[in-house]
């Protein structure tokens, strides 16, 4: 999970949001792609719900916005801050709800 300004990712108005990289960077399919989590919870079928404390500095409960991807460069994840990486149970959780969302039963 990252920090990503608000003014790269168009997400937000606040500095940063933190980023969950869903389609890490592979040679042969370049752009990364994540999903911000936010603490606004609203009626979106596509958020999951994660609580306070899920990593370090993130101190509310929130919510991954699934369906609401952006592409990065590989590159640019190094001007943004590095928060850490989310428990194995926790990236079951969001491959399954993903898979979920998109229809498929992989």
């Amino acid at each position: 999970m990252w920090w990503i300004p608000d003014s790269v990712s168009g997400f937000g108005q606040k500095e940063s949001h933190p980023w969950v990289v869903v389609v890490p960077f592979k040679t042969n399919r370049p752009p990364v792609l994540a999903c911000p989590r936010t603490t606004k919870q609203g009626k979106r079928k596509d958020q999951l719900y994660t609580p306070a404390g899920i990593l370090p500095g993130l101190n509310k409960e929130g919510v991954i916005l699934l369906g609401f991807r952006r592409s990065f460069e590989a590159a640019a994840f190094r001007d943004f801050d590095y928060i850490g990486r989310l428990s194995d149970e926790w990236v079951r959780k969001i491959g399954l709800e993903m898979r979920k969302q998109l229809g498929s039963t992989k």
